[in-house]
């Protein structure tokens, strides 16, 4: 489903900006310099490809193409331009479900979430002779992320099945976890 979408975007992205004729039947591509043209597209695609398929280079892509058509138009437009369409990319890659805090904890070698209700702490430690000790312990897990528009905020509250609780906190900005 999501590549039949993919290849409507770019029919209809190829369309308007290269095929689409003005109302006084000018050339409406005439109006933007080629290269301006091509980092629009360039961009527009790379944006949705990164939403529908979450590949993170595509983002990147869009990012750069967003900066360098800033620098296709006018002086005094270009800051703004520039600064409505970051702004735009910034929110746009900040998390707003639990998913994200989840994947964000299976990053770290400490926790392994497998399920979305259970994690698994692991800890290694030496002991004073020598042997090589793992602790493993079972956590029912909470989770919730608030949105507040330039960043959110994920809580991950853990208990244990000897009855401990732990409560994770951490911070999202620009798509980037940050532990609290």
């Amino acid at each position: 489903m999501y590549v039949i979408l993919f290849v409507g975007l770019i029919l209809f992205f190829y369309y308007v900006l290269y095929l689409k004729k003005a109302e006084g039947g000018e050339d409406e591509s005439a109006i933007m310099l080629p290269i301006a043209r091509f980092l629009c597209f360039s961009g527009s695609v790379a944006f949705f490809a990164w939403m529908l398929f979450d590949l993170d280079p595509l983002y990147w892509l869009a990012v750069y193409s967003v900066i360098c058509l800033a620098f296709c138009f006018q002086a005094k437009r270009k800051k703004a331009i520039l600064l409505c369409m970051f702004l735009f990319l910034y929110i746009a890659r900040i998390p707003m479900t639990e998913a994200s805090i989840l994947a964000h904890m299976n990053e770290q070698e400490r926790y392994a979430c497998a399920h979305d209700l259970e994690c698994v702490e692991v800890t290694s430690s030496v002991g004073p002779d020598g042997a090589y000790r793992t602790k493993v312990e079972r956590y029912d897990v909470d989770t919730s992320v608030a949105w507040y528009g330039l960043f959110s905020i994920g809580l991950m509250d853990m208990i244990g099945d000897d009855g401990t609780k732990k409560t994770i906190t951490s911070v999202n900005i620009g798509g980037y976890w940050i532990d609290l």
